[in-house]
């Protein structure tokens, strides 16, 4: 957590949230636009709380981020732009709740092989989320030997109501990953490898977008060396398209054979 927020902005007693204006000087550039011509350190920039939302559209009580508005986000010293098409947006609690029903129709629409794997990943408030059981266990490029503890998959854009994806609303989406990932699993070292653009095109719009599924894997290995820990662990995020033809666990070891786990991963006791 930083200790220090950006000069101009102030913390709302209501949300939590921050409201005020500040300068692009000190706020951490976007890391998935490289060398941006686009970058002013002296242009100001105002972020809005979610008292200055409209109400979710579901519940009718919680706010949602006002569109065409911008939304400062602590963890990342970042001030997100929230586009037009935002307008309608659940609020976190509901979207959370529409994402695991996706998350269940997913697992349900899996094939035969991919149905044998248990993926302890539908948990209630609540509910302990070490399930004590290992889905598979492969050996990365290092040679050290990874055990897949827990996983979750779903579509990248499940909670895009309307429009289409740009770089500020695909990293809110990141951002939202390693949430969903900490509550899920609690604080664990992670790590989200940089997603792969694609082009897509709908009627006459060409535009860039991530690949269509978001996973999520909780991995555990032996103790790392130098470390008085006897074994160590790291939450892994990335996005991908799977081919048909490839089992899920295969796919999920070709992408994650080439981690450098002794810079990533973190110490723990079992």
């Amino acid at each position: 957590m930083r200790e220090r927020i950006p000069p101009g902005l102030v913390r709302c007693k209501s949300c939590g949230g921050f409201s005020g204006t500040t300068f692009e000087k000190y706020l951490a550039p976007n890391p998935n636009v490289f060398d941006d011509t686009t970058y002013d350190p002296e242009r100001q920039v105002t972020a809005l709380c979610r008292c200055h939302g409209p109400l979710c559209r579901s519940c009718g009580v919680n706010r949602t981020h006002r569109p065409m508005s911008g939304h400062y986000y602590e963890d990342i010293n970042m001030v997100l732009h929230v586009p037009a098409f935002a307008a309608g947006r659940l609020c976190d609690s509901c979207a959370s709740r529409q994402q695991l029903d996706n998350l269940r129709t997913t697992q349900a629409s899996l094939g035969p092989q991919d149905k044998a794997v248990h993926i302890p990943c539908e948990l209630r408030p609540g509910e302990s989320s070490r399930h004590g059981n290992i889905i598979h266990v492969f050996q990365l490029d290092s040679t050290r030997m990874v055990s897949i503890t827990a996983m979750v998959v779903m579509p990248t854009y499940a909670s895009l109501v309307s429009g289409v994806p740009d770089p500020d609303s695909d990293a809110e989406l990141i951002l939202q990953a390693r949430k969903r990932a900490k509550g899920l699993w609690g604080d664990r070292p992670a790590h989200v490898i940089v997603p792969e653009y694609e082009y897509a095109i709908e009627g006459q719009r060409t535009y860039l977008r991530m690949p269509p599924w978001e996973y999520c894997a909780w991995l555990e290995s032996g103790p790392i060396k130098g470390s008085v820990k006897k074994s160590s662990q790291l939450v892994v995020i990335w996005f991908g398209q799977r081919n048909g033809y490839v089992a899920l666990l295969d796919f999920v070891e070709q992408s994650l054979r080439s981690l450098p786990w002794e810079k990533l991963a973190g110490g723990c006791d079992p």
